[in-house]
């Protein structure tokens, strides 16, 4: 018998023990006698059996399966700060012999976590990001099942690993100020997702610290199309401005797709930055100031944190990564 085809039965037969007392011997959970289970191990270890997902399943109670929850918008999906997150999940996880099973979600329907959590096909959850009163975060927290959320939340209680939007916000404000930028339009996404009310927070602290008056600065939230962006371009360079604070490199692009069409030069006759610098600006001329931030990081982190959860180890409530601005000469 090759020593790869061996299974729970034939180590079992050739033991004369039950499969059950093979699998008690494999979990060291149950009733079984240290002789037995010595004997057991010992020959495992001799044929070099490896046991596949399944019985190490099936042995030890869990899945070794964890759920990655995506925002349901579809534009979000395609972003690269979620294609990275989710490579840091799944390397990590892969180093751990678990797996990532990626599902969406949105604020009116949870039901694809439902199903997966309530049919135990999975040993702990990812939220990839949170709203305020996420119906997610309370039905997890409902099934006592570990989770851990990318982003803050305003549960004290709830894992988090975030990427210090407000302060990375704050003193990417603070230096456009600082060069006399004081007609800044901020284009944002959704209002009621945490990570954007952090960045509109972090912009408003920086007037407040700059001593200038938030009347000239202009909010545009809700940006999820091409047509509510070139309604807030057009709207905007009526009114004056003298640079575009886009929160996130979505946007970013459409703006710049908006003010090339009107023949609008950067940095000359407006500057712009974006609160989230990824590869997808890094072909733009003149090249684009902007936060980075070290994603596949925070993905792996993530990953730790709800492993660790699942082992009923302690992890730190709030884990933040850190952040750079890059400046680059669509500012300058």
């Amino acid at each position: 018998m090759e020593k790869k085809n061996l299974t729970i039965s034939d180590i079992a037969g050739k033991l004369g023990v039950s499969k059950t007392t093979v699998s008690r011997a494999m979990s060291g959970k149950g009733r079984i006698g240290k002789e037995t289970s010595k004997r057991v191990n010992a020959y495992i270890m001799e044929q070099g059996y490896r046991p596949n997902a399944i019985a190490r399943g099936l042995a030890q109670s869990k899945t070794f399966n964890i759920c990655v929850l995506l925002p349901e918008d579809e534009y979000l999906k395609d972003m690269p700060f979620f294609q990275k997150a989710l490579l840091g999940i799944s390397e990590y996880l892969s180093g751990a012999e678990y797996d990532a099973i990626i599902t969406t979600a949105s604020k009116h329907n949870i039901e694809n976590l439902k199903r997966i959590v309530t049919n135990k096909k999975v040993d702990g959850v990812v939220l990839t990001r949170t709203i305020k009163d996420d119906p997610a975060v309370a039905f997890l927290k409902e099934q006592g099942i570990p989770f851990v959320v990318i982003g803050s939340y305003e549960e004290e209680k709830v894992v988090q690993v975030d990427a210090r939007h407000e302060e990375a916000a704050y003193e990417i404000t603070c230096y456009l100020l600082g060069k006399g930028l004081k007609r800044i339009a901020l284009l944002g996404g959704n209002p009621e997702h945490i990570v954007n009310q952090k960045r509109f927070s972090g912009v408003k602290k920086a007037y407040e610290r700059m001593k200038i008056d938030q009347k000239y600065l202009t909010h545009y939230d809700n940006m999820n199309s091409e047509s509510d962006i070139t309604r807030a371009v057009q709207d905007t360079l009526y009114h004056g401005c003298d640079c575009f604070l886009c929160e996130d490199d979505r946007i970013t692009i459409s703006v710049l797709n908006k003010l090339r069409k009107e023949n609008v030069k950067i940095p000359e006759e407006v500057r712009i930055a974006t609160l989230f610098e990824s590869v997808i600006l890094d072909n733009y001329v003149p090249a684009i100031t902007g936060l980075t931030y070290d994603v596949m990081q925070l993905g792996r982190i993530v990953a730790e944190q709800v492993l660790s959860l699942i082992k009923g180890k302690e992890v730190p409530l709030l884990t933040t990564v850190e952040y750079q601005i890059v400046i680059k000469e669509s500012t300058r």
